[in-house]
């Protein structure tokens, strides 16, 4: 690898690892644990040693931040042990410990975006068919949505709008298309939230002076849209039942809207159960993974997660550090790639994945908790 952008290279390869790894080994979970662990050693001796062994030290930040994590970690081991805490504290060290270290020791954005491109296209052309084999690699529409689509997704709007690479639209729009028809609700309005910053937001002040018309433009597309919602649905469903295929999302969608269903897929249900479990352990929560220990399911959203596993406390610092990072984003540079990983970071964890399991969230972290932006993060 070059020297002038091995860290870029491993920090991106570390993303894309989940990806394609998947079409060596197809999903099995009984073979997860080694199938993750085994390459994330490597990609982090791979930097040891391309670094030097200073960097086996972590930065003060990341200690930070670790110490900050493993301490509820400890307690609910010592006090409220559970059947999924030991489980969330390897997925916390391969989704976030090791992530956070690999993006510490980033100087070149541009570049990782480069290269997250390259890797896009390969990793769309390796998975864009898994759908159509009935979810071969990936097991469902979530994770290829998730795993998959959102972060090719990512790396291709960011190739178009940050590195003017506008070959890339092609495939920004192919991986859209298909968080719309084959993957869950979640990853396409994660997607479709970054196309609105994008088009709003420019790291070009000279184009930003065309804010008001661009709110103005948008708000009259919503309403367009809005109006005509049934008629677009009913036109998708007739097109895809032609090429018979099937959308979880677009049927979900169109069930809401005729007032069928919620919309939310039960979580509803879980969410009061979430907020009833809640009350009963407010300020310091139950422990990490004793709502899931209990009713055999995971939250589906960063609050209810945070306020049942480590109460009001937990909270707090999460917003603080939410704070944090938005305030350095505001004022730093690079705003529109910050602003894409602020969506991704945030919004899935909402309804669809928890923390320890989401790669983006814990980069947000280390970002409210390191130094801060210099000029040579580019």
């Amino acid at each position: 690898m070059k020297k002038k952008n091995g860290n870029e290279l491993l920090f991106v390869l570390y993303i894309f690892l989940f990806i394609i790894i998947k079409f060596f080994f197809k999903f099995d979970p009984t073979h997860t644990f080694i199938m993750l662990l085994v390459p994330s050693i490597i990609i982090l001796l791979s930097s040891f040693i391309y670094n030097g062994r200073k960097s086996v030290v972590l930065k003060p930040h990341i200690l930070f931040i670790s110490i900050i994590v493993f301490i509820p970690f400890l307690l609910t081991i010592i006090f409220n042990n559970n059947s999924y805490v030991m489980n969330y504290l390897y997925e916390f060290i391969i989704y976030g410990l090791i992530p956070m270290y690999l993006f510490s020791r980033v100087k070149d954005i541009n570049e990782v975006i480069n290269i997250g491109g390259k890797f896009s296209i390969i990793s769309f052309l390796l998975f864009f068919y898994d759908p159509l084999r009935n979810y071969y690699y990936f097991s469902d529409y979530m994770s290829f949505g998730l795993v998959c689509m959102l972060p090719i997704f990512l790396f291709s709007i960011l190739s178009r709008k940050r590195l003017g690479k506008k070959k890339f639209f092609i495939l920004e729009m192919l991986s859209l298309f298909e968080m719309l028809i084959f993957c869950n609700r979640g990853s396409f309005l994660t997607a479709i939230i970054i196309e609105i910053v994008f088009f709003i937001i420019e790291d070009n002040k000279e184009k930003n002076k065309y804010l008001f018309f661009k709110i103005i433009s948008l708000i009259a597309a919503a309403f367009i849209l809005i109006a005509n919602v049934n008629n677009i649905l009913l036109i998708i469903q007739k097109v895809l039942t032609s090429l018979n295929f099937n959308s979880y999302s677009i049927r979900a969608v169109s069930l809401m809207i005729s007032g069928n269903s919620s919309g939310l897929s039960g979580r509803e249900n879980i969410w009061a159960n979430a907020i009833s479990y809640f009350w009963d352990s407010p300020i310091f929560g139950h422990g990490i993974g004793s709502f899931e220990n209990i009713y055999g399911i995971y939250t589906h959203n960063l609050i209810l997660e945070t306020l049942t596993s480590t109460g009001i406390i937990g909270l707090i610092v999460i917003l603080i550090s939410f704070i944090k990072c938005i305030k350095k984003i505001i004022i730093g540079e690079n705003k529109s790639f910050y602003f894409a990983l602020l969506i991704i970071g945030i919004f899935p964890l909402l309804f669809s994945i928890y923390i320890y399991k989401w790669l983006f969230f814990w980069i947000l972290i280390y970002i409210a908790y390191d130094k801060p932006f210099k000029k040579e993060r580019k």
